[in-house]
């Protein structure tokens, strides 16, 4: 008869007992369904007067991946829904620079693309009770701004940017400004970036 080491013996009971709950563990991790469960706190859904203007309030809960799939991506216009023609859109560079640009969708594209994957909530996010998920990430992609405006040649003077949208409203700065005050025909989308 073999001698058996008692180490021996505790390495092989150890190793069999650990294959037995190792098992046991992947058995019952089989047969288990996972489920997810919702959130208790729901928003009330979209009114009907909110439904034309926000688009894709997707649950958090409902998305599986870190980027926010296109047809998941929330959407807000306050105004309309353009129709945009890329063989006539154009892109005015103008105001305090010394030199003016207009670019051709074609244009900007053959411009160097630049990538940046980054997250965009609506600034109203939260601000009404069924207003919640209007944020999502992407992986943004195009002609520089920087390298857009370096080419228009900003004046010494020049604080900011201002985009205007193709989508336009009357917009109030601040309730009781004087009309003469007021932006008229004025993107609601419009932002505005402080120039370094």
């Amino acid at each position: 008869m073999e001698h058996i080491d008692r180490r021996e013996v505790l390495l092989g009971s150890g190793a069999a007992s650990g294959a037995l709950l190792l098992g046991r563990g992947f058995a019952s991790a089989a047969e288990t369904r996972e489920q997810l469960i919702p959130w208790a706190d729901q928003p009330p859904p979209v009114p009907p007067p909110a439904q034309a203007v926000v688009k894709t309030l997707t649950p958090w809960e409902n998305l599986d991946s870190w980027i926010t799939p296109d047809d998941k991506f929330f959407g807000v216009g306050h105004y309309e829904w353009p129709a945009i023609d890329a063989a006539t859109w154009r892109l005015d560079v103008v105001g305090q620079v010394d030199s003016p640009h207009t670019y051709t969708l074609n244009d900007l594209k053959a411009r160097p693309r630049q990538e940046v994957t980054f997250t965009l909530e609506c600034s109203g996010d939260n601000g009404l009770p069924f207003l919640t998920s209007a944020i999502g990430n992407a992986k943004w992609a195009g002609a520089s701004v920087a390298d857009v405006l370096g080419a228009a040649k900003a004046k010494g003077g020049a604080k900011e940017v201002v985009f205007f949208g193709t989508d336009r409203g009357d917009e109030v700065l601040r309730p009781g400004t004087h009309p003469s005050l007021r932006f008229p025909n004025i993107s609601r989308a419009a932002c505005r970036l402080r120039m370094q």
